[in-house]
């Protein structure tokens, strides 16, 4: 995968989770992923800074050779807060799979954020098919 694709993917995803920030999707969908109970100060000001186009508070996004990842698609990185995508899974997913799996992997970052302990089950999976669910068009 080149740079500028890789780029303009990342850029695509940015727009969909500054979509879901500003139409509140991105609060909901953590609150019940991630079984939260009420609404962090952090998550709301997470979603405040990203509604606004500042995507800082983002986990960094890697690419890793198959053999570093072998047979996963990608990888969090609680010590790093980095997702690590197989770049042999990447060359060979459509964008949709893409963007889905950043989302998955952003659940389990906002879940190493926002808990004091790991989500039973799989939060990161639960908080993708919460957002895909609600379907916000990002800004074109």
């Amino acid at each position: 995968m080149t740079a500028t694709k890789r780029q303009a993917l990342l850029g695509l995803w940015q727009q969909q989770v500054k979509a879901w920030a500003q139409n509140g999707e991105l609060v909901s969908a953590a609150v019940h992923a991630l079984g939260l109970g009420k609404e962090p100060l952090a998550l709301t000001a997470l979603a405040e800074a990203l509604a606004q186009g500042d995507f800082s508070g983002l986990p960094t996004v890697e690419l890793m050779a198959d053999d570093e990842l072998p047979g996963a698609r990608s990888h969090f990185s609680e010590s790093s807060q980095t997702v690590f995508l197989n770049t042999s899974w990447l060359a060979g997913s459509d964008q949709d799979a893409v963007l889905h799996e950043l989302t998955l992997r952003w659940g389990e970052h906002l879940d190493v954020l926002l808990n004091t302990s790991d989500t039973p089950g799989d939060e990161g999976s639960h908080f993708a098919a919460l957002l895909s669910a609600g379907l916000a068009t990002p800004p074109k």
